[in-house]
């Protein structure tokens, strides 16, 4: 299979967007661990009509043109705040004119997986309210290394 930039098929996903479609792909990186595996895993995309909501995975374009695929995991009056389900820290600022669209499904090893899905909602909620934790364990991970001075 052919790695594609996103950058390269924006215009065939804004395409399908006018004509009222939803986009599949399959994005790459680590970001999204457990819920989407970067490189086997297709997400389908629709552009938002609705205001965007916590627990939400969006594709969106930073401002240094990178394009993510990140969780809301909070809102700041009109602005997200963002993480991946593997990260820690939380990305804020971002705007609704970053976001490009909103994950309606993945799929994993063939099995679709639906945004107003009991399982979707409740790995979301668990990824969303687990990131504190997430980031003590990573937080302790680091100086343990340090004490220990280990690469």
């Amino acid at each position: 299979m052919k790695k594609t930039r996103l950058i390269e098929i924006l215009p065939e996903i804004n395409k399908a967007f006018d004509e009222g479609q939803s986009f599949s792909f399959i994005p790459n990186g680590i970001s999204m661990l457990p819920t989407i595996v970067g490189g086997r895993d297709a997400v389908t995309i629709k552009r938002p009509t609705d205001k965007l909501k916590k627990s939400d995975i969006i594709l969106y374009r930073r401002k240094s043109g990178q394009f993510v695929l990140h969780r809301i995991i909070d809102l700041d009056g009109d602005d997200y705040i963002l993480c991946g389900d593997n990260e820690v820290y939380p990305e804020k600022n971002i705007k609704h004119n970053q976001i490009i669209g909103i994950v309606t499904c993945y799929t994993r090893k063939g099995k679709v997986i639906e945004a107003d899905s009991k399982k979707f909602i409740s790995d979301a909620k668990k990824r969303v309210n687990s990131r504190p934790f997430r980031q003590f364990v990573f937080r302790a991970k680091n100086k343990l290394k340090r004490i220990f001075k280990i690469k």
